[in-house]
């Protein structure tokens, strides 16, 4: 028999044991028809017990909704509910976007030149908040009560440049605030407060920094009204972020949902009442409300829904506006309707929110008066930009103000099964709205004024994967394996039923002439090669379909009529014998030091005793037979045994030492990343040789590319170079051959700074612009002796592109919207700064490295269009490496 291996060997076997066990088993015709019978009778009866086995589970399915039951399980506030520790403790990103208005032009307006103030929006300062509930105590009532906590941690990546340093004129928050607190009171307390801002020289507008507005201003009036007022002012620093984030002393409890499941992880009480003391009723009723991790299980559109957050000093309902998808789950989007955002003049029903007595006096629409929920200071919440608010409130500001329904608008996005949101973003704004200021000191020019001070944006932008994982599988895989397999019983049901009726028929028409034959067939094969096998440990492993090969045979034997087609044998023998042809024992190495070490194995210098040749040996362990050689150890013998060329390293030959395997490889005494490290400081590589590098490693890269192969892990560490100019690429151990199309690839490929936008955005299908793209890193690198993108998460590493190529959009990247990982609320980078960060890098150079970083992988320019650009028109190939050890 012949074997033929895809790499074009024949392997001769003699077949020497072709053996057929033919065992034919035969009876006299009245036993064979009595046992025939009783097979046809014993087969009736095994299916209609099927038949009716799967009827009765089917039914059972139906009634008892296995999945229901999972679900009220999970859906709980309990021990094991999944939806109660996603509410313990959300496994999301949840963060805060701060926006403060600075004051453009306080000298004008405090001198009384400008009538009006300009405001300029400045951010965002990001937090990310890390939502808990703690010390859960459960309750007989179908309760829990737990202690919410909201910590915030500065994110300077996603604050778009703002650092909490800046500084900014703002208004002067306990100025303000004293000063409208002590208009409306007698004659002498005005007085002893003007003589304290006149001792003080206390102004409304103020420098300070962003830091010290949101979490820590201090002042001598603030410090006054600690020592004096302890009641009243009992903190000695005033923030902004501070004051709404003060959540020490508070408890909640909510339902469990052990009554119902509607009303699990909704609000029962806030510090044991279930109402805000602030407004009488009906305004300040929060119990049924959500603190925005958990909504009604099982909502329906035209369900209203109550949303509360202590600093909101209200529950706000939400309504149904659309329907909508995000991460392929289905969801229910939400606004606040707009009739919340009126004080009463216009509806009724909102009267409670207006403290007045004579209506006029309430606020103007779109502006909520919560003096009470911060300490008497003439705190008024409204939507970013005075969004859907009276027009009144813009007669003092002449700029700045763009309400836009886009940016300022809340919105909820919630599955409607579990009632946890997908995504949200809510906003507010925070003014002062002041009253009469005329009879105090410094004060008088912001005399019934409301004054914008910040807005900002609470936004959860997305689920991470593993909880889309877990929703896929609780709400899509789940029900749909269940509806299948209530329609598989109710099919097997049928059929065993019917074949069971039919094999009582056949029992009644059975032919007793009619021989059973039942031979046996037994094919071995040559010892000699299943022996070697068996020896060298070759066993199939655990890989892709690509690594199992069927040879068919050439010649098709029949053995008693029955066709010999095909046999299966393990590709590492075909590999091994393929690949290496001298056949050398490892003995004829020796090791003289270990240059490096890898997820397999360990890679040393050697040299070959017989030739004298120096040589880098790389040992692959082996320490589990069931799985085989490595896939990577496959690839790259495959790979380097096709690509021969001047600047791809030479596999010299395939050793098997049980239970390790040697790959034999040239020996180059340096990595490009070693080279770059050992630069002396201040000094760059020499040009001449950066193009001489670039265009070598476009060369081997351009040969694979041509003969359908991608490297997949190009970077500094895989780039091997000579004392003579040469570079070679190495390690193909993540390569892979691909077709027409395209086939689906892993995602998880390259190294992360070197990793392509469409990679990083989980691009399905993807092919050469990968290598592309990470040589133009690789360019940039050696241009600069710094990696371009150092990103140290996959979200940093695309920020960090976005940083210096801006944002891409559909304009930029046609269907780049539609790939997994893209989100419409990325940071928006609008400026191209490629240029400043290579400043070293001449023009044609730079207008290269901007054709291989396009983000488009369609229209970023190939290895053959390098080839012939016109910054290699004057390439010195001859160039060498100064080798200079980096001093310590």
């Amino acid at each position: 028999m012949i074997w033929r291996g895809i790499f074009g060997g024949t392997y001769d076997t003699v077949h020497q044991q072709e053996q057929v066990l033919k065992a034919p088993k035969f009876r006299d015709e009245r036993s064979k028809k009595c046992q025939d019978r009783r097979n046809l009778l014993s087969g009736a009866v095994s299916f209609a017990l099927l038949g009716i086995g799967g009827l009765i589970s089917a039914l059972i399915i139906l009634i008892a909704d296995p999945y229901n039951i999972l679900y009220e399980w999970k859906i709980q506030f309990g021990p094991g509910g999944e939806i109660f520790s996603l509410w313990e403790k959300p496994p999301v990103d949840l963060f805060l976007k701060v926006y403060l208005w600075n004051v453009t032009n306080s000298e004008e307006f405090m001198s009384g030149k400008a009538k009006k103030l300009k405001f300029q929006e400045v951010g965002p300062y990001t937090y990310r908040e890390v939502l808990t509930h703690e010390n859960i105590t459960f309750n007989d009532n179908g309760t829990l009560t737990s202690i919410p906590s909201h910590p915030l941690v500065w994110e300077p990546t996603l604050s778009e440049g703002r650092k909490e340093s800046d500084l900014l004129i703002l208004p002067n928050i306990a100025l303000l605030s004293i000063a409208d607190v002590v208009s409306k009171k007698g004659l002498f307390t005005r007085l002893g407060l003007n003589l304290i801002i006149r001792q003080t020289n206390a102004q409304p507008l103020v420098q300070m920094t962003a830091k010290e507005f949101m979490f820590e201003y201090k002042s001598t009036l603030m410090n006054l009204g600690n020592t004096f007022m302890p009641s009243w002012i009992y903190f000695d620093k005033l923030g902004l972020i501070d004051r709404m984030y003060e959540f020490r002393g508070d408890y909640e409890t909510v339902f469990t949902g052990t009554d119902g499941l509607s009303n699990s992880g909704l609000t029962d009480t806030y510090n044991g009442s279930p109402k805000i003391p602030q407004w009488a009723s009906p305004c300040g009723n929060i119990n049924g409300s959500s603190d925005g991790t958990k909504f009604p299980s099982k909502i329906k559109p035209n369900d209203t829904l109550l949303f509360f957050r202590k600093s909101m000093c209200r529950a706000k309902p939400l309504v149904h506006v659309a329907d909508t998808v995000v991460d392929g789950f289905s969801g229910y989007v939400y606004h606040f309707p707009n009739d919340t955002d009126d004080n009463g003049r216009d509806f009724e029903k909102n009267r409670c929110f207006c403290q007045e007595k004579d209506i006029e006096q309430c606020k103007p629409r779109g502006l909520l008066d919560v003096r009470n929920c911060y300490y008497g200071f003439p705190i008024a919440l409204s939507y970013p930009h005075f969004y859907e608010a009276d027009p009144v409130l813009f007669d003092k500001v002449e700029s700045g103000l763009n309400p836009d329904p886009q940016k300022h608008q809340t919105f909820f996005i919630i599955e409607p099964n579990s009632g946890t949101p997908l995504n949200l973003a809510v906003r507010y704004q925070i003014n002062m709205a002041l009253g009469n200021l005329q009879n105090i000191a410094n004060s008088g020019r912001f005399s019934n004024m409301v004054l914008p001070m910040l807005w900002i944006e609470i936004g959860m932008y997305g689920l991470p994967s593993s909880l889309k994982m877990r929703f896929k599988f609780y709400f899509e895989i789940i029900p749909i394996a269940q509806t299948c397999l209530t329609y598989a019983l109710f099919a097997s049901s049928t059929f065993g039923l019917l074949y069971s009726i039919y094999k009582l028929a056949s029992a009644r028409k059975h032919d007793e002439n009619n021989p059973w034959i039942e031979d046996e067939f037994v094919l071995t094969i040559d010892k000699k090669l299943a022996s070697y096998i068996s020896e060298r440990g070759l066993i199939q492993s655990n890989l892709d379909d690509e690594f199992y090969i069927n040879y068919k045979t050439p010649l098709k034997r029949n053995i008693d009529n029955t066709k010999v087609e095909e046999v299966i044998v393990p590709i590492q023998f075909i590999t091994l014998l393929a690949v290496s042809s001298k056949m050398s024992r490892i003995e004829d190495f020796f090791k003289i030091e270990k240059i490096g070490e890898g997820t397999y194995g360990v890679v040393y210098k050697g040299k070959n005793k017989n030739t004298g040749e120096m040589v880098a040996m790389k040992r692959i362990r082996l320490e589990n037979e069931d799985e085989g050689i490595p896939s990577t150890a496959l690839r790259e013998m495959s790979l380097l045994k096709e690509l021969r060329h001047a600047n791809i390293v030479t596999l010299l030959e395939v050793i098997m030492d049980e239970p390790r395997l040697y790959l034999i490889f040239e020996f180059l005494s340096m990595d490009l990343k070693k080279y770059l490290d050992n630069i002396e400081c201040g000094k760059y590589m020499n040009p001449k040789l950066v193009k001489s590098y670039l265009y070598q490693i476009n060369e081997a890269i351009l040969f694979c590319h041509q003969r359908r192969v991608i490297h997949r892990d190009l970077k500094p560490q895989n780039l091997l170079i000579s004392a003579n100019g040469v570079i070679k690429v190495a390690d193909f151990g993540l390569g892979r051959a691909f077709g027409v199309p395209v086939r689906i690839f892993t995602h998880e490929v390259v190294t992360l700074w070197y990793r392509a936008p469409e990679v990083l955005l989980g691009a399905a299908r993807y092919s050469c612009p990968v290598d592309i793209w990470a040589i133009g890193c690789i360019f940039a690198e050696m241009a600069t002796k710094k990696p371009l993108f150092q990103g140290d998460s996959e979200i940093d590493q695309l920020f960090r592109i976005f940083r210096v190529l801006r944002t891409p959009t559909e304009d930029i990247w046609k269907g780049v919207s539609s790939l997994p990982e893209y989100h419409a609320i990325f940071p928006n980078w609008t400026s191209d700064t490629l240029s400043k960060q290579l400043k070293n890098l001449d023009e044609e150079g730079l207008d290269l490295l901007s054709q291989m970083l396009v983000y488009d992988p369609s229209k970023r320019i190939s290895a053959r269009g390098i080839a012939a650009h016109s910054y290699f028109k004057n390439v010195d190939l001859t160039v060498k490496p100064v080798f200079v050890e980096k001093k310590k």
